[in-house]
């Protein structure tokens, strides 16, 4: 035998044959049946005896053509399944975005029910807090009017009422909400008795030494 292993056909040595019409009848170049066939003498073909010619039947073409069409088949399958996956992961993500949104307008109307409750109202996209006389003492706030009578020293007629600061109030907001003069809402309060933020800067004036 001349070959080992032939990955093709057999063709069996007729009288007359020869390596080149052997090629030329196959339509295989001499060099390729020389490598299918190491062991064979190109000098002395032996009548009978069988080489390889490294070229596919009809059925092992038909074969390779089918194995060709599974894998691609397989493939098409993977990149579709590959697809569908991206898909629902996007649409994962979707969802996600949306229960984010969503949440967070249910947040959003939460935080305005709570403004809404603790009286603050919006009118025009402005929001305004209630007026003093419409604000009572909430149970635990600190009260800073003193139990005098209701007399203002610039002699301005009216009466003192008591205003319960709300989140976001200045001292400069309280003192615009009452209609006294600065000393007279100094000498109602008691700056001694009011407590501010730490952490927060204030302007002091300095003499110059």
């Amino acid at each position: 035998m001349n070959y080992e292993f032939c990955d093709g056909m057999t063709h069996t040595i007729k009288k007359g044959d020869t390596l080149y019409s052997i090629s030329r009848m196959h339509d295989v170049p001499i060099a390729m049946i020389m490598r299918a066939n190491p062991y064979v003498d190109v000098y002395n073909l032996q009548v009978g005896d069988t080489i390889c010619i490294p070229v596919m039947s009809d059925n092992m073409q038909q074969r390779r053509n089918n194995e060709s069409q599974m894998q691609n088949g397989m493939q098409r399958r993977t990149g579709e399944t590959q697809m569908q996956n991206d898909m629902q992961r996007r649409t994962g993500e979707t969802q996600m975005q949306n229960d984010m949104q969503r949440r967070t307008g249910e947040t959003q109307m939460q935080n305005e029910t709570q403004r809404s409750n603790s009286g603050t109202s919006v009118q025009n996209g402005t929001m305004t807090a209630p007026a003093m006389s419409d604000i009572r003492p909430q149970e635990g706030a600190t009260d800073n009017t003193s139990d005098s009578d209701d007399i203002c020293e610039s002699g301005m007629s009216g009466e003192w009422a008591r205003y319960v600061s709300q989140p976001g109030d200045t001292l400069q907001d309280i003192m615009d909400r009452s209609e006294s003069s600065n000393s007279d809402f100094w000498m109602k309060n008691s700056a001694d008795r009011m407590h501010i933020l730490p952490g927060i800067a204030y302007y002091v004036y300095e003499k110059e030494n």
